[in-house]
């Protein structure tokens, strides 16, 4: 081959290469559906989804649907996971993210019957009632509050430290298992010298009455679980910003809480919490394993213990909530 002949055929060659350099990243482009169990509005999913954003964006397309199962009615919850299927049959994806319980409990056995990967996060019920021996293509991130570093903590930023806290609650399928899972059916507990009395309740008057009554009762502080399906006495979604700004305003003791959605100007004031963010950090690292190739087989579901200190200033100072030096330097301030 002569000089000529060669130095056409490697000109040709480099560009060959570098229409494989350009074409590669969207030939390998996925698919990625994330199914919210609840809507889009809410704190928890948008900080999740975000994580995937962060982790995902320019590589692979993300597609986002929601159950509603916060707002809808308990009777409606069917009828809503057949029509996500629907959404998931029309855009075909190549891997599925499952966000919190009832995306779960609703969707896995309908998704069983295809071979796409599923993963899953903010899962409070135990790994049994998922039934993943029955669905081999699924694994995922199991939440569980931080109980005993959350009540740790607390001891530490109240003085004196508390001796009887009250843990409010909704009375939803998350908030039912996060208490289940490590309590069972008690509802009294007792960490690090506090006790602890659980009152789970989706009724308005029963959640106001709980906060209003909560100093007259014995108790030194309020720690908050979700309130996002809580009623009025005639059966009416009550919205969540309601109910916060609520609680914000008339507890006559300190708020916290087991979740980042809770904390925030005119809301909770703090906490060591686990955050949306974490949960969809991980789990994204988990579907980014699979999309690479490794078999979910090999990828074992597991507990997200990351939490984080975040707190709100203004709440801080409403209630008197001082942070030592070493705890202060890592926390999160909401404003």
């Amino acid at each position: 081959m002569n000089i000529g002949r060669r130095l056409k055929f490697l000109f040709k060659k480099q560009c060959m290469l570098m229409l494989l350099m350009l074409l590669t990243p969207f030939s390998l482009a996925k698919t990625i559906l994330i199914i919210e169990s609840y809507h889009p509005e809410y704190t928890w999913d948008k900080n999740y989804i975000q994580a995937f954003k962060d982790q995902f964006s320019g590589k692979h397309e993300i597609e986002v649907t929601y159950l509603d199962t916060k707002r809808i009615a308990k009777s409606e919850f069917e009828a809503s996971a057949d029509r996500v299927l629907a959404e998931f049959h029309r855009i075909k994806p190549d891997l599925v993210v499952l966000g919190d319980d009832n995306a779960n409990l609703l969707m896995i056995p309908r998704l069983s019957a295809s071979n796409v990967p599923v993963v899953f996060l903010g899962v409070n019920s135990p790994l049994s009632k998922l039934n993943l021996d029955k669905h081999k293509n699924v694994t995922g991130v199991l939440e569980r509050p931080l109980y005993v570093q959350t009540v740790k903590h607390i001891r530490k930023v109240m003085k004196p430290a508390p001796k009887k806290m009250l843990v409010l609650m909704d009375n939803s399928t998350t908030m039912q298992a996060a208490v289940n899972e490590t309590f069972g059916e008690e509802r009294s507990a007792k960490i690090r010298r506090t006790d602890l009395d659980f009152l789970l309740t989706n009724d308005e008057a029963s959640w106001k009455q709980a906060i209003q009554n909560a100093a007259f009762n014995g108790y030194h502080g309020i720690i908050l679980g979700t309130y996002h399906t809580i009623r009025n006495n005639s059966d009416e979604y009550v919205t969540p910003d309601s109910l916060i700004s609520w609680a914000h305003n008339n507890s006559q003791l300190p708020l916290f809480a087991f979740w980042d959605l809770a904390v925030g100007e005119g809301m909770a004031a703090g906490g060591y919490v686990v955050a949306g963010y974490d949960q969809g950090r991980l789990a994204a690292r988990l579907a980014h394993f699979i999309l690479k190739g490794v078999p979910v087989s090999t990828l074992e579901p597991f507990v997200g213990k990351v939490g984080r200190y975040i707190y709100s200033k203004s709440a801080m100072e409403k209630w008197n909530i001082e942070l030592n030096t070493m705890t202060a330097s890592q926390t999160f301030y909401i404003e």
